[in-house]
């Protein structure tokens, strides 16, 4: 019955697996210079 509510909760779980995937490639192109701060 409630198609928009799936939609819109689909979205959502996309939209995270998007910013991890994009965190993960921004940590591993900054990893070498910024294990100083670690």
């Amino acid at each position: 019955m409630s198609t928009s509510l799936v939609i819109v909760e689909f979205i959502a779980v996309v939209v995270s697996l998007f910013v991890l995937i994009f965190n993960v490639i921004i940590y591993k192109k900054t990893a070498g210079g910024s294990k100083a701060y670690l």
